[in-house]
Parts: structure tokens; sequence; C-alpha cells
């Protein structure tokens, strides 16, 4: 599969979390629904362009993206009942330990190659996995599912821009609608949550 492809196909969850999130008892708004339409749109017109063809690479990607929504789910579950430190720690524990049982029983491994990738294994360690995923379960504690859903999907349009600022490739007119309309599903999801404080305060 292709880049733009996965990246479109793995942020399925901004669908599969509402869904979800429905069959286990909790209340979508219809905002929810709105936004997450509008993100996944601008997430094809970010990722896609226009190639709608499906292969075996594609299907595992889908499955990752049922994972992924489980992931979000089980975050919103249990953020709110332990220790974000320690689910993290957990979290990434279980994943390290997972992947040295399958490089041992599937790879050759050898010490050069890795140390040859020692920064990129150390930001993703640290940065992605530890950094990233604890804010993340930080976060849920404070929002809904549907919501985190959205705001996490805006991973494509950093990747975009990352891609311009660093490595100087451009974004074509439909890339930034893409990136817009992304934009307004997070801003409509959010419509609700600053209505009520509002009335709160008042």
């Amino acid at each position: 599969t292709t880049a733009g492809k996965t990246a479109f196909i793995t942020a399925l969850y901004i669908i599969f979390v509402p869904l979800g999130a429905v069959l286990l008892g909790k209340r979508i708004h219809p905002e929810n629904w709105a936004g997450a339409a509008m993100a996944l749109l601008g997430l094809y017109f970010l990722s896609i362009h226009g190639a709608v063809s499906l292969s075996f690479g594609d299907g595992l990607v889908f499955i990752s993206a049922l994972f992924w929504t489980g992931h979000i789910l089980f975050i919103d579950r249990f953020a709110s009942l332990v220790d974000p430190i320690e689910l993290s720690l957990t979290q990434v524990g279980v994943c390290a330990a997972g992947s040295l049982i399958a490089a041992l029983g599937f790879e050759t491994v050898a010490v050069q190659p890795v140390l040859n990738a020692w920064f990129a294994i150390f930001y993703g360690g640290v940065m992605s996995a530890g950094v990233a995923f604890t804010l993340q379960i930080l976060g849920q504690k404070y929002a809904e599912p549907g919501q985190a859903a959205i705001i996490m999907s805006f991973e494509a349009v950093f990747g975009v821009l990352s891609s311009w600022l660093l490595l100087g490739e451009r974004m074509t007119a439909v890339q930034i609608l893409g990136c817009a309309l992304m934009l307004a599903g997070m801003i409509v999801t959010q419509v609700r949550p600053l209505l009520e404080d509002r009335r709160r305060a008042s």
C-alpha cells in the first residue's frame, strides 16, 4: 500500500470510535457525527488523491484501524480509573516485550543495524510511545472518545505540514482543502462543550 492510503485507512477510527462508543452505551451527539464525516472527507483529500483501488496491504491496515479504535475506547474507559503514568508504562512495556519476542522469532537480530538507527528508535520510543501516549491518556480524561478520535486524526495534517516545512514538499490545493475540512470537523465537535461552558459561566 502507499503512505497516503495508509494514513486514510488507519484514520477510519474517526468513524469507528463513535460507533464503538454507541455500542458500549455512550451517547454520541449529532455534531460529533458531522465533525467525523467532515474530518474523514478532509483526510481523503489530504491522503488518497483519487487512488481508490484496494490491495492486501490495505486490508491489513484496515484491521489495524479496528485495533486503534479499541485502543481509544480502552483509554476512554480506564484513563479516569488508574494512574495515567502507570497505564502508559504498562502499554509501552507490553508493546516492547511483544515486539522483542516477535523479532527474536521472525527476524535476524543484529546489533549494528540497531546502532545505526539509534536516533529513530530513541525518538519513536521516547517521543511517540512515551510522551504521545501518556499525553493521550491524560487528555482522554477530559474528552469524549469521538472528540479524541477527531483531534488525533490531525497527525495526518501535522505530517503534511512537517513534510512542507522540513522536506520542502509542496501542498496542493486539494490537500489544503483537506486540512481545512479536518479543522472544521474538529471545531464542529467543540461547539456543544463551548456553549455548555458559557451557559454554566453565566
